[in-house]
């Protein structure tokens, strides 16, 4: 995905965003989410999106995952980019 979109591959990006969007799952939801942030992938993420806010017990899930503590992390230290500590 990254290098079909660095590349200006419009086609290779959406066959990538395609096949993304059917292997979304628990482990795998929030970074999925930042990628398609990351790449303008529209589809890919609402259905991230989607795929989250399914039902209460998976939006737990999801945030009890790795990905969404980095996602988190990445979010906080760009808010304190450039304050001091």
């Amino acid at each position: 995905m990254a290098a079909a979109d660095s590349y200006g591959l419009d086609r290779l990006k959406l066959i990538c965003e395609s096949r993304l969007c059917g292997g979304i799952g628990v482990e795998t939801a929030a970074t999925t989410l930042v990628l398609a942030e990351q790449h303008g992938c529209a589809l890919l993420k609402a259905k991230s999106v989607e795929f989250i806010a399914r039902s209460p017990e998976t939006l737990d899930a999801v945030l009890a995952t790795d990905g969404y503590r980095h996602l988190v992390l990445a979010q906080l230290l760009r808010a304190t980019r450039g304050r001091s500590i």
